[in-house]
């Protein structure tokens, strides 16, 4: 059975109350701002067992307060706080953490999947590496300037008691691509280093060999390589270190001493692609001592990223504690009273002091970091927002939150790669050298097109939109019908006489023409196609016609009389526009299906990669075969609505229908004559009935031709609209259709030689062929690592 993660109750975020400069920002209170606010779930207490005691400064006011008045009605007040253990301490973190780290690992899936990490950016000498020593333990080398040339990745993980403390360090491959950077040269995967304790001097060595292994070459030459793009990873773990997983990028800098030109603006590209990436969280470092102008970090993060994933960090605060006004200015930010909107962050900033190369062994940066942020103006601050453990404790919680509202989806990320991978494997199929193998492997493809396309016949609603063929067929079907119905004749018919009573009637002889425009619901839909036809002609228009046509159809025959063949030239004017309307009905499903056919052909063999040969060429076969039928389904529609336009002979058989409609307009006829005779005079009521109503009055006649023809013209309209829609839906999903011919059958029918042009591989077939079975393998391996986590996070939740 698949294992499920349990939901545990997640902290919310953001941490920060918003500035009040902030759209979203509520005033702020100005007193007794002490360890928690209603604004921070991370320090929320979750039980007893999770709690452990300290004293704290109530800060009092946040008002601007004079350097007389700080450190009197600041400093005395002490509160004891309860804070939750650090997160990744907890064996439900841990174990989410190392799945997490795993999964990373694994050729670069953490790109793949989107899994969070928090990522460090800086300026170069804002303090980042003196700041990541402190945040993870690892030796950097402030003063080498080495590990600022690539990406490194730091990972911490926390042993059981006892254990000795090692390293794991290697090299993985950039999951970008940046501009400027070539990547390096293959075979830096094969570097691995482990050992115990991580040293200064073992760590300045392996920087050096990595930088070798990279091709880093300083200078300002032709052959110089100043940075890459790879990764350095770091792994650390021991009884006594934190659970932790950050990347640190190289230094943005203004002026390239030393460097290239261009190197500047490859290092921000660089930092650009991270910012951007939303599964990342930025931890934007910034020197409290510049002026912010010369701060080029808050500035693209602003402008490239989203501040709801940026924490801002203030270094070397002890730099500028003469300098009040700048201190009072960098306190203001971390109060949220910035200006500068580059400088406002919903997660808020910290506050730090730097290890500095001068500092003594035995040196406490706790203690000294208590120390000045105890004085003002730093005294003003939320005491849970200075100091690098304050930093490292909301970063491991921020980190473990992202985690934890990450891995539920991971699993189905994982399933729907692997899925992908597996289906397109599947679709390359054994290597191919013989004809057989060939062969297989063409018919394997055609029979998932037919399966394809069969479920789409039988199960229309369960495809997705691009794959409803038969929604769209009945789509431009109903259109078809509509403009017919309402716009297909040349000439308005008159309304048919409403009969109010057994010697009276009312026709509405002055209703408009139907108009396409009526028809049309949005622009672009399917009656729009229609807009350019001629305009209906009102019935009056019609009547004129007749009245035109008859002298030349009597002229031949007794007086009185006509002949009879002037019903079908009536016909014949109406119907002109069916062969106009048809071909845009038809050119709408040439449209459809044929979309439809390179849809399913892209389902079943992708258009890009290694099938893309086998997809050109069954396109190109698919497509004669589409043409070859959409010909004939042409010629038969235009052959059908030849018949109607070139009618010489009304049909006589069209049954009770047209002679019950042809009575009743007969009979509402003779009602409105009645109508217009003195009923009084009863003798001379029936003689002048029997005069007006004869079918050789001239009136009368023209009249009784326009009734004859309107009731043949409409069920024929029937009848030819069945016919059409028939010889369409034949196209689409009948016997003969283009989407019937890929099938085993045919394929097997075709010749040798068109089999090898289909069927035979290249070398990216090949080697497309085992990136997938390693891609395959990597795949598995996460879903396993992420379902054990699920299992023993499971367990946890029940124990």
């Amino acid at each position: 059975m698949e294992a499920v993660l349990p939901q545990p109750n997640l902290p919310s975020t953001p941490p920060f109350t918003p500035p009040k400069n902030s759209p979203s920002a509520k005033p702020r209170t100005t007193k007794n701002i002490g360890r928690f606010s209603i604004n921070d779930p991370f320090l929320a207490p979750k039980s007893s067992r999770q709690v452990r005691e300290i004293s704290e400064f109530d800060l009092g006011s946040v008002e601007d307060l004079s350097p007389g008045d700080s450190e009197t009605e600041t400093s005395n007040k002490v509160t004891p706080v309860h804070i939750p253990e650090t997160p990744f301490e907890t064996e439900y973190s841990r174990i989410l953490f190392q799945a997490v780290d795993e999964v990373q690992s694994l050729s670069s899936l953490g790109d793949v999947l989107e899994i969070p990490q928090l990522v460090i950016v800086g300026g170069q000498s804002a303090g980042k590496s003196s700041l990541l020593q402190t945040l993870t333990g690892i030796p950097f080398p402030v003063d080498e300037g080495c590990c600022t040339r690539f990406p490194t990745r730091i990972v911490s993980t926390r042993t059981a008691p006892g254990t000795p403390e090692s390293y794991r360090i290697t090299i993985t491959r950039s999951p970008i691509s940046v501009k400027g950077i070539v990547p390096a040269p293959k075979g830096y995967e094969k570097y691995h280093r482990t050992g115990g304790k991580l040293t200064p001097d073992n760590f300045v060595r392996i920087i050096k060999e990595v930088s070798a292994e990279l091709k880093i070459r300083s200078g300002t030459g032709v052959d110089s390589r100043n940075f890459a793009s790879e990764n350095l990873k770091v792994e650390l773990s021991g009884p006594t270190r934190t659970q932790f997983s950050l990347l640190d990028l190289p230094g943005q800098f203004r002026n390239p001493r030393g460097l290239k030109q261009e190197d500047k603006d490859s290092i921000e590209d660089m930092i650009i692609q991270y910012i951007k990436d939303t599964k990342n969280t930025v931890v934007s470092v910034v020197e409290a001592s510049f002026d912010f102008v010369h701060q080029d970090v808050p500035t693209l993060v602003s402008k490239h990223g989203q501040k709801e994933r940026t924490i801002g960090v203030f270094t070397k605060c002890d730099m500028i504690i003469n300098d009040l006004k700048i201190a009072n200015s960098r306190v203001r930010t971390g109060l949220g009273d910035e200006k500068d909107e580059d400088f406002i962050l919903p997660n808020g900033w910290f506050f730090v002091r730097n290890r500095l190369s001068t500092d003594p062994e035995d040196f406490d940066l706790d203690e000294e970091e208590r120390e000045l942020f105890s004085k003002y103006p730093w005294n003003r601050l939320r005491k849970d927002r200075v100091g690098t453990t304050a930093l490292k404790d909301y970063l491991s919680r921020f980190l473990d939150s992202k985690i934890r509202n990450a891995f539920p989806k991971l699993r189905q990320k994982i399933t729907n790669r692997l899925s992908v991978s597996r289906q397109e494997n599947l679709l390359l199929g054994d290597p191919r050298d013989e004809h057989e193998l060939r062969l297989k492997y063409v018919t394997n493809v055609a029979q998932l097109f037919k399966t394809q396309v069969e479920q789409c016949w039988t199960r229309n609603g369960h495809q997705h939109q691009a794959l409803q063929i038969l929604s769209k067929q009945r789509y431009f079907s109903e259109a078809f019908r509509d403009v017919l119905t309402n716009c297909g004749m040349a000439y308005q018919f008159q309304e048919d006489a409403k009969v109010d009573s057994v010697t009276s009637c009312t026709r509405d002889s002055d209703k408009s023409p139907p108009s396409i425009t009526e028809l049309i619901k949005f622009p672009g839909d399917a009656y729009s196609a229609y807009s350019h036809l001629p305009k209906v002609e009102g019935w009056k228009v019609l009547i004129a016609e007749i009245e035109k046509l008859m002298p030349g159809f009597g002229a031949d025959q007794l007086p009185t009389f006509f002949d009879p063949s002037v019903f079908p030239k009536v016909y014949q004017l109406q119907v002109t526009k069916w062969w106009e309307i048809s071909k845009i009905y038809l050119s709408q499903i040439h449209g459809a299906v044929q979309d439809f056919m390179l849809t399913v052909l892209c389902e079943v063999c992708p258009r890009k990669g290694a099938t893309g040969k086998l997809h050109e060429g069954l396109a190109k076969i698919l497509q004669a075969h589409f043409d070859q039928a959409y010909q004939i389904t042409e010629q038969k529609c235009e052959e059908r609505c030849r018949k109607e336009m070139k009618c010489e002979k009304l049909h006589t058989i069209l049954g009770s229908n047209f002679k019950e409609h042809l009575r009743i307009r007969q009979g509402a006829r003779w009602l409105e004559i009645f109508n217009d005779i003195n009923k009084n005079d009863a003798e001379n009521f029936i003689k002048e009935s029997l005069k007006k109503a004869h079918w050789t009055e001239g009136d009368y006649m023209v009249y009784e031709v326009h009734d004859v023809v309107k009731g043949y013209y409409e069920c024929i309209l029937d009848i030819f609209i069945h016919e059409i829609t028939d010889l369409i839906s034949s196209f689409v999903s009948g016997p003969e259709s283009p989407l019937q011919w890929l099938n085993v059958q045919n394929i097997l029918d075709l010749s040798s030689e068109e089999i090898e042009l289909l069927g035979s591989e290249d070398d990216y077939t090949r080697n497309r062929r085992k990136d997938l079975k390693e891609e395959i393998k990597t795949f598995e391996t996460a879903l396993q690592i992420v379902d054990k986590a699920a299992r023993d996070t499971r367990d946890l939740e029940r124990n």
